[in-house]
């Protein structure tokens, strides 16, 4: 469901947000301090679609289309994030895009199936 995916996001973005804290390959003591500076990461909350290119950028910009329910659009933003930072979030995309399709799938059958009724009428 769409809050299920939402939820997903809310915990796979905290483990993104963490990676970019990071180096690509990080000492154990840059992995213990990530994780503290992570507890003081407040929550994304924009109202507005942020602007910008700094390292969590994406990570807003995402977190802006899920609030709206627009996870294909999310699933967009986090293509762009650095490699180390995207494996946290990369299942996440896969069931983002799988959604989008899923949900058009279901408007072309609602536009199919609205269209029958004044097809079969004129005939």
């Amino acid at each position: 469901t769409a809050g299920e995916l939402a939820e997903a996001f809310g915990r796979d973005a905290w483990a993104a947000r963490r990676a970019a804290l990071l180096p690509e390959k990080p000492s154990a003591v840059e992995q213990a301090a990530a994780s503290v500076r992570a507890l003081f990461l407040r929550p994304f909350s924009d109202s507005s679609l942020p602007k910008g290119a700094g390292l969590d950028m994406p990570l807003r910009r995402a977190q802006y289309f899920v609030d709206r329910g627009d996870f294909v659009k999310a699933a967009e933003e986090l293509e762009s994030l650095q490699p180390h930072v995207k494996a946290k979030v990369v299942k996440w995309i896969e069931d983002a895009r799988r959604r989008g399709v899923a949900e058009q799938a279901l408007r072309l059958v609602r536009s199919h199936a609205a269209a029958l009724p004044s097809a079969s009428s004129g005939a």
